[in-house]
């Protein structure tokens, strides 16, 4: 009897050990993981209130977290062909000790670009989205859209496209609008822009400074040929770093480096 008692003891010991250890990795991924665009700032600017650095003052206080620590963390580990002297030299700008460089959400040169899918006349199509922050004269901002890349489009001839092109109607309410909090849900109420016709113009950037595609686009919109179905894929371009345009990514697996990440950082101009 003894002796299956001390069995299942060791059982139940090992099974308690390995919950707690599975249970400090997951927490660990947790704080690593970059869930949200605001984060990814956060982090980049070595913010005392960023989660990861929470993370560690509760659990492992003497840690210390560089900065240039925590923008390495911020790309896609996974990848294999990054040039890691443009990754240095990147960071080296980013983290000057006499002149930091910083991200701000409420600033110019970044965007979000949507790729959506879309229904175009009964015809399923996509359509690459380009948002960005607008400041309204109450202080507050909301996302419009910048730009709309649709080659499906093309197959509108010129003199439709001409005559198609025509001055859309003032909004009825000018309080609708994708919120500034749209990112946190991956835009995920963006088939608003094409079901909410009457304020179409809320959406949009002022349309005489579209594009001819753009201005394509809004009136298919308001013509009722083209719905905007759902946001499929979401990707961030940033250029507050001088010489510098980092694209940043969503990658979700089981691991600390993941979530909101730097896909692709290119050089603006040569050193």
């Amino acid at each position: 009897m003894l002796k299956y008692l001390l069995a299942f003891l060791l059982v139940t010991n090992a099974l308690a050990s390995f919950s707690q250890s599975y249970e400090k990795e997951y927490e660990a991924q947790f704080a690593w993981e970059v869930k949200q665009i605001n984060e990814f700032i956060e982090r980049f600017n070595n913010s005392d209130t960023t989660l990861i650095k929470q993370y560690y003052q509760k659990h492992d206080p003497s840690k210390i977290l560089t900065r240039e620590k925590l923008i390495k963390s911020l790309f896609n580990a996974q990848r294999k062909d990054w040039n890691f002297a443009d990754i240095q030299s990147f960071i080296k700008t980013a983290d000057n000790k006499e002149h930091p460089a910083y991200l701000d959400f409420f600033k110019d040169n970044w965007y979000a670009k949507v790729n959506c899918a879309v229904n175009w006349k009964g015809r399923a199509e996509n359509a690459v989205l380009t948002l960005t922050l607008k400041k309204l004269p109450n202080n507050t901002f909301k996302w419009v859209i910048a730009s709309a890349n649709t080659s499906f489009l093309a197959d509108v001839n010129v003199g439709d496209k001409a005559q198609s092109i025509i001055k859309i109607p003032a909004p009825t309410d000018n309080t609708t609008a994708l919120n500034p909090m749209s990112h946190a849900t991956d835009f995920m109420g963006i088939d608003k822009v094409s079901s909410d016709k009457v304020n179409i113009a809320n959406y949009f950037q002022d349309q005489d400074k579209c594009t001819p595609e753009t201005q394509q686009f809004i009136h298919e919109c308001f013509n009722g040929h083209l719905k905007i179905l759902r946001a499929n894929t979401v990707t961030y371009n940033f250029m507050q770093i001088k010489g510098w345009n980092i694209e940043i990514q969503q990658f979700n697996r089981p691991d600390k480096n993941s979530g909101w990440l730097i896909s692709k950082l290119t050089k603006t101009f040569s050193d």
